[in-house]
């Protein structure tokens, strides 16, 4: 299912600087599945960016994680995006597959 989103009706497009999305699947213990549906919430992200984000200097963040997907996910962020960066912080455990998509400035508006 499609998250709910409120504030869609609300906003008047493009009156954000950026999206931050830190949202993440209930973990089902299911590496593959989980990270599906985390790939899957990053695509609905970019959706959204798309609708609300300022198309010039306006950015995206999501959190997501890593799996099967992750070259699906950085190809869409490339054709996204006029810069792409994927960061993994220093404070993220070392089992951990939880990787951060940066895109900034749309190339398509």
């Amino acid at each position: 299912p499609i998250p709910c989103v409120p504030w869609q009706s609300q906003t008047s497009g493009h009156s954000f600087d950026a999206l931050i999305s830190d949202m993440a699947p209930d973990t089902s213990g299911n590496k593959a599945f989980d990270s599906y549906r985390s790939y899957e919430l990053c695509t609905f992200a970019i959706t959204a960016a798309r609708k609300v984000v300022k198309p010039e200097r306006g950015f995206l963040i999501v959190k997501y994680f890593q799996g099967v997907e992750f070259d699906e996910l950085q190809k869409q962020f490339l054709q996204t995006f006029r810069t792409v960066r994927i960061l993994r912080p220093q404070a993220t455990r070392k089992a951990s597959k939880e990787c951060y998509f940066i895109g900034a400035g749309f190339k398509d508006f």
